[in-house]
């Protein structure tokens, strides 16, 4: 960039000085050259001393460019964009974050079990693009991946107690809504299968189709969540009653600033007979430039693991957290 806009600085101030020229030019035809010499000197010393500080400047200004770049890494903007779709990867192959990744070495259950209350768990979810634009409303459709383990480290062995997997294929629709939809952001349509790969009689599975979108108001996210779960033949099905504790729709609620969030997740079956449900208050704040974040988890309800859905559970656990 630079080599292009030095040349054409120095051909507008060659033209501003076309009087100067055209002065010097007139006394090399009356034979004084001395004083034809003089002006050129001075014009060659002018554009020399503007041309250093045009260099000068740009260098600063490209410095300066690099240094916000990093400065303004703004981790929850990353985090809303990924799940919005809007922001591409920074990595060869364009995986980014999809749901929360975190490690918490620290997750105490409040609940009696049969195995050790303090445990560790943690998540890694990751989501790829993979074809855009098919029917021209610049939807995305992608493939994500969640598993979430609860691991016995304190345990003799350090066994993993219970890990979910979570695959998963889902459309993204970007919205740009007007009067009462101004705030939407986006619709999601997708198919969530989750399992915890286990044989009878700890196998628990279920599939999903679901749909999603999320609404911005200022500094809080609001993202409804309802879903149809796939019928199963009874002689297949590891949970034929996961519903009555797990519902058909989640709910939750963010507030979020530059280095902190926090979220509210709500479920509920919505059977006040026999109603179950689950709240889960999770929040974060930054501790550095790159996305790390100190996590603090609490969950009490139904259905945090597969393995116990139907034991209502109460955990509060502490951490790491990473978006990018």
């Amino acid at each position: 960039m630079k080599r292009i806009i030095l040349p054409i600085l120095c051909a507008f101030s060659a033209l501003a000085n076309e009087d100067l020229i055209n002065q010097a030019l007139e006394y090399e035809r009356q034979g004084e050259y001395k004083k034809a010499m003089q002006i050129y000197k001075s014009l060659a010393l002018k554009d020399t001393a503007k041309t250093k500080k045009l260099e000068l400047s740009l260098n600063n200004e490209q410095n300066a460019t690099k240094e916000h770049k990093i400065d303004d890494f703004n981790p929850r903007s990353e985090a809303l964009a990924n799940y919005l779709g809007t922001e591409k990867s920074y990595n060869p192959f364009g995986i980014s974050t999809h749901n929360l990744s975190y490690f918490m070495p620290v997750s105490y259950s409040f609940s009696k079990r049969d195995y050790k209350s303090t445990e560790t768990k943690f998540q890694v979810s990751l989501k790829k693009t993979l074809f855009e634009n098919l029917l021209g409303l610049n939807e995305s459709y992608n493939i994500a991946y969640t598993q979430i383990s609860w691991w016995q480290l304190y345990e003799h062995s350090s066994p993993f107690r219970e890990t979910n997997y979570l695959p998963e294929f889902f459309i993204n629709f970007p919205i740009s809504g007007h009067g009462a939809f101004e705030n939407l952001k986006n619709v999601r349509v997708g198919l969530l299968h989750e399992s915890n790969g286990q044989d009878d009689p700890k196998s628990r599975s279920w599939n999903r189709i679901y749909l999603s979108n999320a609404w911005f108001f200022g500094d809080f996210v609001f993202i409804p969540r309802v879903w149809l779960r796939i019928p199963e033949k009874s002689s297949e099905d590891d949970n034929p009653n996961i519903e009555k504790y797990l519902g058909n729709f989640d709910i939750n609620l963010a507030y979020t600033q530059d280095d902190y969030f926090i979220n509210i997740l709500w479920r509920n079956n919505l059977n006040f007979a026999n109603n179950r449900g689950a709240v889960e208050i999770s929040g974060a704040y930054k501790i550095s430039n790159n996305g790390l974040y100190i996590y603090t988890q609490y969950f009490n309800g139904y259905g945090e693991s597969l393995i116990e859905y139907n034991k209502s559970s109460s955990r509060l656990s502490s951490g790491i957290l990473l978006m990018y």
